[in-house]
């Protein structure tokens, strides 16, 4: 293109070019560089060797440290993941061998989900030595910490990832220029109030052609080409049989809290005497992870059966608000803000489930709904989806009310005149 063209579509002046190509000026300013290259329509790698090119040796310096993937590694995790490799690998998978480029964890808050985003980054990282961006808000508390080279990015990286939920402005272009094409992980971890727009998002995808972006939130934003990925409870033991604490100890849950336990007694053990107990407790809790963690506390000064007689009164006195997380809401708060929101088919057919302590198939749903079986079928997953239904093990696929939906205040007693009722 000629010097003019290209300064309408840089918005540089043409004297300004001119000078640049006859080398009268020095080093051009960032901002001189960046619109040049957009003009030239330059993105991700040919865009940082240009950029270098002009003698910018922060963004080169930067874009090297992202390149070698012993600078760019996940977070540091502040505990075990427990029960989630199936999940795990089957993401792993998606984002590599299935190549698929935008992904969201969706669940409940307390569900795992940064957890399980945590473990992906690692495995993606260790089995394939790809890159991990990690972004979270500010103000959120995670259940890892950043690792210290996280911190040499944090310049340019920072404000490029900060960009990506700026209204206005070219983050696609900011980013996809310190990426380049290779294959890299961006993590945007719970950004639920202020999402990342899509149309920042999906142009970023487009310029960086190796880049794989996971994300987790409570409900999916319906972006173009995301795929969905909803993030069920623990499993949970089986009810009305009895439990050996072998068998007992193989379910997720109970590895959960008993593991959670014995950070305050060290010395607890799974006996024939409160293996029932335990089962409950997990069964009550939903097998939720953050509800587990605040109800592990109380074995401090109490046993499982008494544990469980609180549990049976009102779960919520057990799993409140943790010390720990003043002004985060307890899970009471999440899920009545779930349930209220739920749209109006959705919240009709859960107030059926709910009189039912049994799980249902969706055939069985269908008929004590009155819907038909597609009609059900479609309102069970959204159900599932905004996590106040979970699966149940067996053989055929069966789902359950969360219980401690039953708990809200007023909601039980609500669900149980709609059962007179009907």
């Amino acid at each position: 293109m000629t010097q003019i063209q290209l300064a309408d579509l840089s918005t540089v002046s043409v004297r300004a070019i001119r000078d640049l190509e006859l080398g009268r000026t020095g080093q051009p300013r960032q901002a001189t560089t960046q619109l040049i290259a957009d003009g030239l329509g330059l993105t991700g790698r040919d865009r940082a060797d240009f950029d270098a090119a002009a003698g910018h040796q922060a963004v080169t310096d930067t874009f090297q440290l992202i390149r070698d993937s012993e600078f760019a590694r996940p977070p540091l995790s502040l505990n075990a993941i427990v029960g989630r490799d199936a999940e795990a690998h089957a993401l792993a998978d998606m984002l590599t061998s299935a190549r698929l480029r935008l992904v969201a964890i969706t669940g409940l808050s307390g569900i795992g989900k940064s957890r399980l985003a945590l473990e992906v980054a690692e495995l993606l990282h260790c089995s394939h030595g790809i890159p991990v961006l990690w972004s979270a808000p500010p103000e959120v508390q995670t259940p890892y910490l950043a690792a210290p080279v996280q911190g040499q990015l944090s310049g340019l990286i920072r404000h490029a990832l900060d960009a990506l939920f700026d209204p206005v402005g070219d983050s696609a272009n900011r980013l996809s220029t310190l990426i380049g094409d290779q294959p890299t992980l961006l993590v945007l971890d719970g950004y639920d109030d202020v999402q990342a727009p899509a149309d920042h998002l999906i142009p970023l995808l487009q310029k960086a052609r190796g880049l794989r972006i996971l994300r987790t939130v409570r409900r999916s934003g319906g972006m173009p080409g995301e795929q969905t990925s909803p993030l069920s409870p623990l499993s949970v033991p089986e009810t009305g049989r009895g439990h050996s604490p072998d068998r007992l100890a193989e379910v997720s849950s109970v590895r959960m809290l008993v593991s959670r336990i014995r950070l305050v007694r060290p010395d607890f053990t799974l006996t024939a005497a409160n293996a029932e107990a335990v089962a409950e407790i997990c069964r009550r809790l939903d097998g939720v992870p953050a509800a587990l963690e605040m109800a592990a506390p109380w074995l401090l000064v109490c046993e499982p059966q008494d544990l469980l007689t609180q549990v049976r009164a009102d779960p919520f006195v057990v799993i409140g608000q943790p010390a720990s997380d003043v002004g985060k809401p307890g899970l009471n708060t999440v899920l009545d803000e779930v349930v209220t929101l739920l749209p109006e088919a959705e919240r009709t057919l859960m107030e059926h489930l709910i009189t039912v302590e049994a799980s249902m198939s969706i055939t069985e749903s269908a008929q004590l709904s009155g819907l038909s079986v597609a009609t059900c079928g479609a309102l069970v997953r959204r159900l599932v989806v905004h996590g106040v239904l979970r699966h149940e093990a067996g053989e055929t696929m069966r789902f359950r009310v969360l219980n401690l939906i039953r708990h809200l205040p007023g909601y039980g007693s609500a669900a149980r005149r709609f059962a007179a009722a009907t």
